[in-house]
């Protein structure tokens, strides 16, 4: 048995500031909910090809570009899925590339991140990508994760690197007439379990800057340009999960919900 899917859908890039920026796209999901708690092994795709969508060609353009330019060897990029529905949770997603005879499935983490696989054979194949969800339910986007050095105490300097790189990215992958909403990125923040009391040290010559975790466990480090310096070094309590480039802005510690702490 075949059944068509469609969904409509927007690609959000989040660069770790809140701010969204929102680029039409269109997918493929279940079109009722007997269709969608089913991932069946062959599904007929039928899309129309208008300039607003991004199939599956669209988004290894983008992937493909951005890890072969060369100029963000401090940079990952990560895809990520979610349902606007707040009772679907990530693994309650599935997701295929299927083309006139491909049909694989596309591995989606417990965070929503999305590995979709760099495959020229796919693109021959004419393949989309689809979802066992009802269509308009489900948002994809993009965000840029730092590339660490080893360990927990490095180069200040080398750490800030990211962020120019970051902002090329974002001139490069923004529609112009989106990109100007988007401020340049002054800081990295750290991504520690939510609830642990981390911390981040920036080692100067003549005293220390320290920062503290928020309630999500997220240290936020700001750029300074005169600390730019190459004995700056920035240590940190644990090793994070992550690190994203993003805005500085100040942020309530868990430090002061004790008085005197």
């Amino acid at each position: 048995m075949k059944q068509q899917f469609r969904f409509a859908s927007i690609l959000r890039l989040t660069v770790g500031i809140g701010m969204l920026v929102v680029l039409p796209v269109t997918l493929h999901a279940a079109e009722d909910e007997h269709a969608a708690s089913q991932l069946l092994d062959k599904v007929e795709v039928h899309m129309p090809r208008e300039p607003a969508m991004m199939p599956y060609k669209d988004a290894y353009e983008m992937l493909h570009k951005f890890s072969e330019s060369g100029k963000y060897n401090r940079l990952d990029l990560k895809v990520l899925v979610k349902s606007r529905n707040k009772t679907v949770k990530p693994e309650d997603i599935r997701l295929r590339l299927v083309g006139d005879t491909l049909d694989i499935p596309i591995d989606i983490a417990a965070d929503g991140r999305v590995r979709v696989p760099l495959m020229p054979e796919a693109l021959l194949d004419n393949a989309e990508i689809i979802s066992n969800q009802p269509r308009k339910s489900l948002s994809a986007g993009i965000e840029f994760v730092c590339r660490l050095p080893a360990g927990e105490r490095f180069s200040y300097r080398e750490l800030m690197q990211m962020l120019p790189q970051a902002d090329q990215a974002i001139r490069e992958f923004v529609p112009w007439y989106i990109r100007w909403l988007v401020p340049a990125m002054s800081a990295v923040e750290f991504r520690f379990p939510k609830g642990v009391s981390a911390t981040a040290t920036v080692l100067l010559n003549d005293r220390s800057e320290q920062f503290h975790a928020d309630e999500k466990g997220h240290v936020r480090v700001r750029l300074e340009k005169n600390w730019l310096t190459t004995d700056t070094e920035i240590v940190l309590s644990a090793t994070p999960l992550e690190a994203v480039p993003t805005v500085w802005r100040e942020i309530k510690s868990s430090r002061d919900d004790f008085p005197g702490g």
